[in-house]
């Protein structure tokens, strides 16, 4: 739905805005306000705005390593040295 180029998303803005400026066109021919209309193109600004941050996060999630389970930590593996042998003469 985030997807910023063939998501859901873009497609359901474009339609909504289209609309909406239709629909402004046909108050004001009427004579009546548009305000209506204006708060809709808003609201589906702010809509794709959120959409931008959840793409933002998801990106960002998807980099993050995961965690260990709650205090859980995962040792650090240990440096391999060999037995000390005494040195033959």
């Amino acid at each position: 739905m985030a997807e910023p180029r063939q998501g859901l998303m873009p497609l359901l803005r474009d339609a909504v805005v289209r609309a909406a400026l239709a629909w402004a066109r046909q108050l004001e021919a009427a004579g009546q306000a548009t305000a209506p209309a204006d708060r809709l193109v808003e609201t589906m600004d702010l809509l794709a705005d959120s959409a931008h941050e959840v793409l933002v996060a998801r990106n960002q999630a998807a980099r993050t390593p995961p965690r260990p389970a709650h205090g859980r930590t995962v040792p650090a593996p240990a440096a391999y040295s060999s037995p000390s042998r005494p040195r033959r003469r």
